[in-house]
């Protein structure tokens, strides 16, 4: 019997594929292709891809870059080794200039001792002191004047030592090493304290000493 939907031209073929279909079939399978970017991460993923993979301008622009960073850590080195120079250079400054400060501090301590021997000499000679023949000012251990830079009253005579009000007589007792300095306060020295210094005070400049009393 004849099959008339079969054989029809308006209708197609059980075994007549979609044309989709079709291309499928008919496509080849080729190889990925690796585009110049997946290139370049080939491998451990920044850049170092194996050279035959590289694109020839990718592989300069690498060694390019590894000679920069030679040159640059080279530099960095050359500049850490001169300032390690300079440190030592610097430490070297500092150790002579160590050194001449404790020269310096020893002839000064030497000046200062030179200074006092001299005058206590001469006020030995003197003795009590006179207007005509005053005692010497005695210089303190720091080198400083008592007169002229700290301002406390000239000792002509002895007799200038007992009438030395009671901060005057300490300022000169304590710049001479008077030890141990009694209580800044006037009226609570006692007298013992007072004359101590004067006695002190007396003998230190190299003056004749004068009882309170006389």
């Amino acid at each position: 019997m004849y099959d008339e939907q079969a054989t029809s031209p308006h209708r197609p073929s059980a075994l007549r594929h979609h044309p989709a279909q079709n291309k499928l079939s008919r496509a080849r399978p080729y190889p990925p292709r690796k585009t110049i970017a997946k290139s370049l991460i080939v491998g451990d993923g920044v850049g170092n891809a194996d050279v035959d993979q590289r694109p020839a301008w990718a592989t300069a622009m690498m060694e390019t870059i590894e000679r920069s960073n030679a040159t640059f850590e080279a530099g960095i080195r050359s500049v850490n080794a001169r300032i390690d120079g300079v440190h030592t250079r610097i430490d070297g400054v500092h150790t002579r200039l160590t050194r001449l400060q404790g020269t310096i501090d020893s002839t000064r301590t030497l000046v200062i001792k030179s200074l006092q021997a001299s005058a206590k000499a001469s006020n030995r000679l003197v003795g009590f002191g006179t207007l005509e023949n005053p005692l010497q000012a005695v210089v303190f251990h720091n080198g400083e004047n008592p007169v002229d830079d700290v301002h406390l009253p000239p000792l002509v005579t002895s007799k200038d030592i007992l009438n030395l009000n009671y901060n005057d007589l300490r300022s000169y007792a304590q710049g001479y090493g008077f030890s141990p300095l009694p209580t800044p306060s006037d009226r609570r020295a006692s007298e013992m304290d007072k004359e101590r210094m004067r006695q002190f005070v007396t003998r230190f400049i190299g003056a004749t000493y004068i009882p309170p009393h006389q």
